[in-house]
């Protein structure tokens, strides 16, 4: 989910799975409105706040600070690599990474171009 739609309809079909640990590897771009997307983020997930390398990201200190409002918590990571990465190696058998926020963070973690 890249905006308000898409992110509350994806985080309702993850909410309908079932895993141990939901980790959220997260970035924004600048010019969408991030409080909109953040007000639907679950507030038990472990969040890893990144940027995906185009100047229109949103830096993550920004995110998280804006995500503290919505009592989301995690990590701040100065690439999308770092957050997936820490992401996979917090993670158990039973847990479920969730990447999104921006088209751009899902194209690096899929070694896209866009």
């Amino acid at each position: 989910g890249h905006n308000e739609d898409g992110l509350r309809h994806s985080i309702q079909q993850v909410m309908k799975l079932s895993y141990q640990t939901l980790r959220m590897v997260i970035g924004v771009v600048k010019d969408k409105d991030v409080t909109k997307m953040l007000q639907h983020l679950p507030e038990n997930a472990t969040y890893y706040w990144c940027a995906a390398s185009i100047p229109r990201s949103l830096p993550p200190n920004e995110l998280s600070q804006k995500a503290q409002h919505f009592k989301l918590k995690g990590d701040i990571y100065d690439s999308v690599e770092k957050a997936v990465k820490a992401a996979v190696q917090d993670s158990d058998a039973n847990d479920l990474i969730y990447v999104g926020g921006s088209t751009f963070v899902v194209a690096e973690v899929l070694g896209l171009s866009l």
